[in-house]
């Protein structure tokens, strides 16, 4: 299976997801190699997500099958299945949840970078910045969920640590999907990792400057959204 072997090789595939003259990109490579790749938890629910992330192909060719397989997870009471089995190797309820509900929004949106098929790319790039990619995530109410988006003294709030672990998501399924499509030559397969790398370094500058308010990280990238104009 070419998605579990992408996913055994991720972390080798940081040398390939980054620009070497972006500091931004840089940091947050490194924020990767310091957390998310070393959890156990997170390696438990990176395995799920492969065996379940292309249920919605068992429909045929359609252009929801993300959605459709992501829906089935919830039809099929997988997410019972996968907590238990989480939970029978020691791991704690609270996390399970939180990994589970991982599983389940990459697997609707494990193409976030620019849709399921390779020829709405262009040269190799993405098709989304920063900023779509953010309001696209915003407006999912279990991406809401995850991120524990709550209202304070009228100020929209989010996890810091919630939304690292998005990003990690988001960094993970872009390296796996993008490795594996055999449509794309490895100079453009390389071209997409770096974009995607670009969109998610910009995401967590964006977050560490927010205050963790989302109005904020909203307005903070959409202005460095339309300051820089995204390469393809």
């Amino acid at each position: 299976m070419n998605a579990l072997r992408a996913t055994l090789r991720v972390p080798l595939l940081l040398d390939r997801f980054i620009d070497p003259g972006d500091d931004d990109q840089k940091r947050f490579v490194q924020f990767l190699r310091s957390g998310f790749f070393r959890s156990e938890l997170q390696a438990g629910c990176q395995l799920i997500w492969v065996f379940v992330h292309n249920l919605g192909k068992i429909a045929g060719n359609r252009d929801d099958y993300d959605e459709q397989g992501r829906s089935w997870i919830d039809e099929w009471l997988l997410g019972h299945i996968m907590h238990k089995t989480l939970q029978e190797l020691g791991f704690n309820p609270d996390d399970i949840s939180q990994g589970i509900l991982a599983v389940k929004i990459f697997t609707g949106h494990q193409h976030w970078y620019g849709g399921g098929q390779s020829d709405d790319l262009q040269s190799g790039g993405i098709c989304r910045g920063a900023y779509q990619a953010l309001e696209t995530f915003l407006n999912d109410s279990e991406v809401q969920r995850f991120l524990q988006i709550n209202r304070y003294m009228d100020i929209l709030w989010f996890s810091k640590e919630a939304f690292e672990l998005l990003l990690t998501w988001m960094a993970f399924t872009a390296m796996v999907n993008i490795s594996v499509d055999a449509a794309r030559t490895e100079d453009e397969q390389h071209v997409s990792l770096t974009a995607c790398c670009k969109v998610l370094s910009e995401l967590y500058e964006a977050s560490n400057n927010s205050g963790y308010q989302v109005e904020k990280l909203v307005e903070i990238v959409r202005q460095d959204d339309t300051a820089k104009p995204r390469e393809k």
